[in-house]
């Protein structure tokens, strides 16, 4: 049994505020904007049990036609190329709006190596990704990158090397840990 499990992530920049309808405009629910001169951008990652397999960059706003891309161009033949014996391929994804898209829908039925499992809501404690995100912004990308270029080249750098050492440790743990609970559901 193999597990991929895709993410998008956003180094830095605005965060999102959950508010009640008509609430818009409240001042607790409006987020000041600030231009600080900082370098950002958008990514996507998978990985699998046996380390990183693919990262790339992405769109701010994603849609179902643009993850649809993803999955086709990046993800399936990443794949396909790390694990060719292979009967199917587990997957593990969020519930964001992407992810149950009717078209993304429509190109697992097409894929049927590519079996997503169900993943209840609100729960990022169960994505080891979001995790391993966490650590690698957190000691893996300080400040003092100037250029698009450079932030690209320090996160996949970071990216490898992250998984380089967790994968080795008490991570390996934590990720069985997580299946389970996904396959009890």
């Amino acid at each position: 049994m193999c597990f991929l499990i895709p993410q998008c992530y956003l180094l830095t920049g605005r965060q999102g505020v959950w508010r009640l309808i008509g609430t818009r405009y409240e001042p607790q629910n409006v987020i000041q904007t600030v231009h600080s001169g900082r370098v950002n951008r958008s990514y996507w990652a998978s990985c699998s049990g046996d380390g990183p397999l693919a990262i790339c960059e992405i769109a701010r706003k994603m849609r179902g036609p643009d993850y649809r891309v993803i999955l086709n161009d990046v993800l399936y033949p990443a794949a396909i190329q790390r694990y060719p014996q292979r009967e199917l391929i587990y997957v593990i994804e969020d519930n964001s709006g992407v992810h149950r898209s009717r078209i993304v829908r429509e190109w697992y039925a097409n894929h049927p190596r590519l079996v997503r499992l169900p993943h209840s809501s609100r729960s990022p404690e169960l994505n080891f990704l979001e995790n391993m995100w966490s650590k690698m912004t957190a000691r893996h990308i300080p400040g003092g990158i100037q250029n698009l270029e450079g932030l690209r080249e320090k996160v996949i750098a970071s990216w490898n090397e992250l998984f380089e050492k967790s994968l080795k440790r008490e991570d390996t743990t934590f990720i069985i840990n997580i299946l389970v609970k996904i396959i009890s559901i």
